[in-house]
């Protein structure tokens, strides 16, 4: 009866790491090869694994024990590399024997792949902005690189919930060409 509960964990390891790799904008064969190495761990006959771009299908299976299938829905996808490395250097070390079942789990579980702040984001934005205006306006007005590099504050300066808000929302197109009113 324990060894169930282990297979599922494998079987829920396996298919959260692939979940991980591909919201994050992994390839899909490295999804599957990643699925396929974590199951493989499990000393079970038959691992499968079938990714596509919206979908994770797999099974576990083995004449002494019954089949298991998870097959997970991916409703949204981005690009994290940063994501993609933690969770490759996770199953790295759970195939390797470097990590227990549980840890890898928790590990994946609990992954906050967070690698910038938002004030370090903010910068960057800011910097960005600097560099096109001084770069693309070279025969500019001074007018121009300090509008360009002004600009690049607003969001930042005044969030959503600043009173300005409501300026921004008058100077939106009419309720006709709003994509609320089409469903």
């Amino acid at each position: 009866m324990e060894e169930k509960k282990d297979y599922k964990l494998y079987l829920d390891t396996a298919t959260l790491a692939g979940k991980l790799m591909l919201q994050n904008g992994a390839e899909i064969y490295r999804v599957e090869d990643t699925i396929q190495r974590m199951l493989a761990v499990s000393g079970l006959k038959t691992a499968e694994a079938y990714v596509t771009a919206t979908g994770i299908m797999v099974t576990l299976d083995d004449p002494k024990e019954d089949s298991m299938t998870v097959i997970k829905r991916i409703p949204s996808r981005g690009t994290d590399l940063n994501t993609v490395s933690i969770v490759n250097d996770i199953s790295r070390k759970f195939c390797s024997g470097q990590m227990t079942l549980k840890e890898a789990f928790h590990d994946l579980k609990h992954l906050d792949s967070r690698q910038y702040t938002e004030f370090q984001k903010a910068l960057g934005v800011i910097g960005v902005a600097l560099f096109f205006a001084l770069v693309f306006a070279p025969g500019g007005t001074l007018w121009r690189r300090e509008s360009t590099v002004c600009s690049s504050f607003c969001p930042f300066v005044f969030p959503n919930g600043s009173r300005l808000t409501p300026l921004w929302r008058r100077c939106s197109p009419p309720c006709f060409w709003r994509r609320e009113q089409w469903s």
